[in-house]
């Protein structure tokens, strides 16, 4: 009879605690002890010993600021076991990654469940991600796109069940309020074949998904890409929705995954993706700093590739140039905007907008503007003319490299004298230079051209398209941009996007 009494307070005991974990998951409020008690309707002390052993084996966790409870680590330890275990999930976790590398963005897996979609994989390998829960977490059906994606492609019957218990609850203005807006959304989706939720669950984040389906035609599990608004255009969506659509093939098909091309042996890969458009790039004793216009981020990098601080620029800008002494320049319309470290920024208004700028050295800086004129950036004075206005500029050794398409002039700095036309075929993304050298990023390839001779070497690019370059010492450093990655192709030229890269010159 004693052992009986004891399995049963055991059972009462364990029923409690699993009660107050659903209160603090499913509340939208934060819950302290106290209101965990009035919630559960369990005296206080037995509430209090309760959530202490839930805390001492890290099923919960208490926040000191307001002494409110949250979900512990354990879970997301055990997520991860969920993942690991879950057959789909081990046929596309690297397709997943590499899409969220190269896209610098946050790929999301679900299946569903009978209140929500349940998320069984999230990976985001890149420097800034959105709100959300991790492996493990649910979402709403009405409020997320991986949960219309689920319900767009159930049969009616199950999509009604589903609907039928869902609470609509508001995230945000935009979450869908009732049946009947979840129902004409259903339809939307199943009409251009992809779910949105557009603010609708986080403000200022946009989300994609799409429905996986098994052999046999049923949905097995929905797949999804979330990245703030300003990021998810409607050109992006489709690049994103065409990407999500490979992986779900792949799940569908269950495929091993591909193997990836190695880059040149004597390049380094530093940081395999997370930078969307690299504008300027500078090497600074043990430090490497990155312009970054789709961020619009200062980011500090160490030579090894780790993210040491990230600087947020306020508004969009036209060009940039990062100075070897921690410098920075903004160019918007015709205003410079010049930011010594640590110092307040000093405007310059020139007559033209700006098209390129150029750290030069001795702090001495370049600007040319859309008039074909290049100015003193520092001071706004007029320098010289040249026959043509280009997006890209330089310093090789005493002259002033402007690239264009299908050309570098060399112009002498001090009076805009040409010294050297080096001529190449394709479109110029960046330019490196130094006394010997200039590099150019032309797509998936890097033109190195001998100044003295005009003798151009051609290499293959380690991703796509290569936005910002420096040159320091014996090493190129280049930058990739994810704006510019073909995020459907799981081929071998995309085995990363959006990274940073070390390179010798003599390679």
């Amino acid at each position: 009879m004693k052992e009986l009494l004891k399995a049963a307070t055991g059972t009462r005991l364990l029923d409690k605690a699993l009660d107050m974990i659903d209160l603090v998951e499913c509340s939208s409020q934060r819950l302290t002890a106290g209101a965990i008690a009035q919630a559960s309707g369990h005296a206080k002390p037995t509430v209090n010993r309760i959530l202490a052993a839930l805390v001492r084996r890290g099923f919960l966790a208490i926040d000191r600021r307001d002494q409110s409870y949250e979900l512990g680590m354990r879970f997301t330890q055990l997520a991860a076991t969920l993942r690991r275990s879950h057959h789909l999930v081990t046929h596309v976790e690297e397709h997943m990654i590499s899409l969220s590398a190269r896209s610098g963005e946050t790929v999301s897996l679900a299946v569903a469940e009978p209140a929500a979609a349940r998320i069984v994989g999230r990976y985001h390998m890149g420097l800034e991600g959105v709100p959300g829960g991790p492996t493990g977490a649910k979402r709403p059906y009405h409020a997320s796109a991986i949960g219309k994606a689920l319900l767009s492609a159930m049969p009616e019957r199950q999509a009604l069940r589903h609907i039928a218990r869902i609470h609509f609850e508001r995230f945000t203005p935009t979450t869908l309020a009732n049946r009947e807006q979840l129902t004409a959304d259903i339809q939307a989706i199943r009409a251009r074949g992809y779910a949105l939720d557009d603010e609708e669950i986080v403000s200022g984040t946009r989300c994609v998904a799409i429905p996986i389906y098994a052999r046999d035609g049923a949905v097995s599990a929905a797949i999804s890409l979330s990245a703030p608004r300003h990021r998810m255009t409607q050109e992006r969506i489709d690049e994103i929705v065409a990407a999500l659509g490979v992986i779900a093939a792949i799940a569908r098909e269950r495929m091993p995954t591909a193997e990836n091309a190695s880059t040149d042996e004597d390049m380094v890969c530093l940081l395999g993706g997370g930078l969307f458009h690299p504008s300027a790039l500078a090497v600074t004793g043990d430090q490497v700093q990155v312009i970054d216009a789709g961020a619009l981020a200062l980011r500090t990098f160490s030579r090894e590739g780790a993210l040491l601080e990230t600087s947020t620029i306020a508004t969009p800008f036209d060009a940039a140039a990062l100075g070897g002494n921690g410098m920075v320049l903004l160019a918007r319309g015709q205003d410079v905007e010049i930011r010594p470290p640590g110092q307040t920024a000093r405007p310059v208004r020139l007559a033209a907008p700006v098209s390129a700028l150029a750290w030069g050295p001795d702090q001495s800086a370049y600007a040319q503007t859309r008039d074909g004129t290049v100015h003193d950036a520092i001071s706004g004075k007029r320098l010289f003319e040249v026959s043509q206005p280009v997006d890209h500029m330089a310093m090789a050794g005493s002259y002033l490299a402007l690239c264009g398409d299908g050309e570098v002039v060399l112009h002498d700095a001090r009076n805009g004298e040409v010294a050297r036309r080096l001529r190449f075929e394709g479109r110029a993304d960046a330019i490196a230079a130094s006394a010997r050298q200039a590099y150019i990023a032309c797509g998936p390839q890097i033109l190195r051209i001998e100044i003295a001779t005009g003798q151009i070497d051609q290499i293959d690019a380690p991703e796509r398209r290569i936005t910002a370059m420096a040159i320091s010492g014996e090493d190129v450093w280049l930058a990739g941009a994810n704006y510019g990655a073909q995020l459907s192709d799981f081929g071998s030229a995309a085995r990363h996007a959006g990274a940073l890269y070390r390179w010798p010159q003599h390679s």
